[in-house]
């Protein structure tokens, strides 16, 4: 009995947390408090002068608690399996220890994990391999105002559902690859304030998943590869101070995966934009950046907006993107780089580049060399240098650049460019160099409110390509400029063309000479000669002229001829790109140079007499406009290739069925027309429309991938049905033709002859005509 009453007196006089308090704590009911000095919890305590603390497995003493405090000791050591089967409810806090040893899996078996875990105040020599393992859905797992050793690889791994991690206050002598490698769904990793650590190793958080990581006011002298292989939807580094070093290449690309990427009011010795791959958007706001480099081994992928907002970049180095794919977009704003490397930006694919209110000091020659971007803007910007060819071999669907500064432009500065459309507007460039746009191929480039206040060569235009050129409203330094070219500039075309200068100012108060050159290039034919422009009329009915260009010619015109013939010349390097013929009652077109891009015959009665004359031509437009064609010999356009056929108001009357042969056409227009035989043209057509004319020859439109026809008439039996995928219309409305024979028959096919007596009669007849009334005759007839 009284063994019994002991026992009773002892289970109700302790605090209910276990058999026994663990030696060097104090324990109540919620609580668990260890300490080396004096404590308020325990009176045996504060005879205790122990400097030292090493826990044993709680289960020896207690199995639930809801905090464990452990403060004021030199030393605190904490063996694994520490805390097997013991349920810790709301928070375990170690602070103001001298030296804090937690050994590997010290945590492991924990059977309930405290809401919160703090060191606090502490140093830690070192955070072992699974360090942390065992603990997981916890809301804090915090060290602040500690000084860290080494945290070694995977210290934190098997970490998992943590609301924080939060360093603050925090000196870390080392930082080991993969040191916070494989947690999972760790919603918050933090590192603020006095964040200072020596030396960080590679792919510090590979394979783990977080929701956002800050990292603010910190110098962290990391790798190259420090942050590869990390999982965030958001990662910040605010206020920090990075010091990379040069790392071996990546032998292996580890996943990753970051949502937005961001830096803000910080300082990098090194960036280099490949190893943030599987980024959707990276930002920098007031950074300044040493050097943007290029990883020799990894490509910068699936990276969508890149922006750089008030920031410094001193060295962009070569290839800092090389072979990008699928950029969405690339930004500059109000940002300075001092130098931007031959091939910057290389062989890469970007939607949009975007410079606005920023200055460039040097851009090198080929420094965005072979890219192919959507849309260039410039807005508001400076460059001081811009290099020869500096985006040689890219192809640009849209460039415009905008109350924009260039100081200094290299001869050929922007040669060999590929672009749909060149702008440059409301500009003040000091310079413009002799074949300032060599060998660059424009649909359309426009010159507009600029001023161009250095030197002015008269070659600047030499060696552009372009369908259509505007310079308008702009002024120049033209006090040493030769008469031709200035000419040129300040006097407009009495012909609408496909060059065109217009409004534009010379800067000298003084009188300029603005002459242009005439002369009589041939025979019966004279012309007058702005620089590259060259107009011509025939002088004299009596001779039948022959013309040919010479050297250094562009723009062509000529008209007004009763007769004219012309063949290609015999120059090693022709210039001509664009002819214009007009009003010509019977023109022969034998041959053309193969520098030609655009040919436009307008109201004229037309041969091609020559096989091969106009072949493997590389043809922006040709256009046909109130024109009738006679004939076209056998291989006339022989692997020539057409952007653009325009066919309006014009009779086409025989063509040879190989007068195509291996020709490209990608879109052909006819309008009010007569189409009696055009030979193979539609062999390799990608795009057909057709309205109100009559079709007589429709051989290869099966071979057509889009096709419209709309209120034509069409001799059905030449037709192959089309397939409905190639059917842009809605519908098809056009009727079909019965012809009847030479000798009288009727027949429906492509072999019969176009037997209308009226129409047998219009063709023979060469005088002038309406293709108009054709078509309503045609029609008419077949009414009847």
């Amino acid at each position: 009995m009284t063994l019994i009453t002991v026992l009773l007196f002892l289970l109700f006089t302790i605090d209910g947390v276990g058999c026994i308090c663990p030696d060097g704590c104090a324990c109540t009911e919620k609580s668990v408090v260890c300490s080396c000095n004096d404590s308020p919890w325990s009176p045996q305590a504060r005879e205790m002068t122990k400097t030292s603390l090493k826990l044993t497995a709680f289960t020896t003493h207690i199995d639930f608690t809801r905090i464990l405090v452990i403060h004021s000791c030199d030393l605190v050591v904490i063996p694994n399996d520490t805390f097997k089967n013991v349920d810790i409810l709301d928070q375990i806090k170690i602070m103001a220890v001298g030296q804090v040893e937690i050994h590997p899996h010290a945590f492991r078996g924990i059977r309930t994990c405290p809401r919160q875990f703090v060191i606090q105040d502490s140093y830690i020599p070192q955070l072992p391999n699974y360090a942390f393992n065992g603990l997981s859905n916890m809301d804090h797992l915090w060290l602040r105002n500690v000084s860290i050793g080494k945290i070694s690889k995977i210290a934190f791994a098997n970490l998992s559902n943590i609301q924080y991690i939060y360093f603050r206050d925090a000196a870390i002598r080392f930082i080991e690859s993969g040191a916070f490698a494989h947690m999972k769904n760790i919603t918050y990793f933090y590192m603020r304030e006095k964040i200072l650590c020596r030396e960080m190793g590679d792919f510090l958080f590979i394979g783990s998943t977080f929701n956002e990581v800050i990292i603010e006011k910190a110098h962290l002298h990391s790798t190259d590869l420090t942050f590869v292989g990390l999982h965030s939807y958001d990662v910040q580094l605010r206020n920090v101070k990075l010091t990379a070093k040069r790392t071996a290449k990546l032998s292996r690309i580890p996943t990753q995966k970051i949502k937005r990427f961001r830096v803000q009011n910080s300082v990098i010795n090194r960036l280099i934009l490949s190893l943030l791959y599987n980024t959707s958007i990276i930002e920098f706001h007031k950074v300044k950046i040493s050097h943007f480099l290029r990883a020799p081994n990894l490509i910068p992928q699936n990276i969508e907006d890149i922006t750089f907002r008030e920031s410094i970049i001193t060295h962009w180095h070569s290839h800092a993107i090389s072979s990008g794919k699928g950029i969405n977009s690339i930004t500059l704003e109000l940002t300075s780089i001092d130098r931007i490397n031959r091939h910057g930006i290389h062989a890469s694919e970007i939607d949009s580049i975007n410079v606005i209110n920023s200055r460039v000091d040097t851009i090198d020659s080929n420094a965005f060399s072979r890219n192919d971007f959507n849309v260039i803007s410039i807005n508001g910007s400076s460059i001081n240098s811009l290099g020869k060819h500096s985006m040689a071999g890219s192809q640009v669907q849209n460039l415009t650049m905008t109350l924009s500064e260039i100081n200094y432009i290299d001869g050929e500065g922007f040669g060999f460019i590929n672009s749909t459309l060149f702008i440059l507007e409301q500009n003040e460039i000091n310079s413009l160099p002799e074949s300032l746009f060599k060998s660059s191929m424009i649909d359309e480039l426009l010159v507009k409110n600029c001023t161009f206040g250095g030197v002015v060569s008269e070659d600047s235009f030499n060696g552009l390509m372009v369908n259509k050129l505007n310079v308008i409203d702009s002024s120049f330094n033209c006090s040493e400029s030769p008469c031709e070219f200035n000419s040129m500039l300040f006097k407009s075309s009495i012909n609408s063309m496909a060059w065109n200068f217009e409004r534009n100012r010379c800067l000298s108060s003084e009188d300029v000479c603005v002459e242009e050159k005439d002369y009589e290039p041939h025979p019966g034919i004279k012309c007058r000669k702005r620089k590259l422009i060259v107009e011509c009329i025939c002088s004299d009915e009596s001779v039948e002229p022959v013309f040919w260009m010479a050297d250094n010619v562009t723009v062509v015109t000529i008209g007004d001829c009763k007769r004219l013939k012309i063949v290609k010349s015999e120059n090693e390097n022709p210039s001509i790109q664009v002819m214009y013929l007009y009003r010509i009652e019977l023109l022969d077109i034998a041959s053309v140079d193969p520098s030609l891009n655009q040919l436009h015959v307008l109201h004229s009665h037309v041969y091609f007499s020559q096989s091969y004359g106009l072949s493997f031509l590389n043809l922006y437009n040709l256009n046909f406009i109130g024109t009738f064609i006679h004939n076209i010999a056998p291989l006339a356009f022989t692997s020539t290739t057409v952007d653009y056929l325009l066919i309006n108001e014009t009779t086409i009357r025989s063509a040879s069925g190989n007068s195509f042969s291996n020709a490209q056409i990608d879109s052909i227009e006819i309008f009010h027309s007569n189409i009696f035989s055009f030979g193979n043209w539609l062999e390799r057509t990608r795009e057909l429309r057709a309205r109100n004319s009559f079709l007589h020859d429709m051989y290869g439109i099966e071979n057509v991938t889009e096709i419209c026809l709309v209120n034509n008439s069409i001799n059905c039996a030449c037709v192959t049905n089309p397939s409905p995928f190639q059917i842009l219309c809605e519908s098809i409305s056009s009727q079909c033709l019965e012809f009847v024979d030479l000798d009288g028959k009727q027949r429906l096919g492509c072999e019969a002859q176009l037997a209308p007596l009226e129409v047998r009669n219009l063709l023979s007849s060469t005088a002038t005509y309406n293709p108009r009334y054709l078509v309503s005759l045609v029609l008419l007839v077949i009414a009847f």
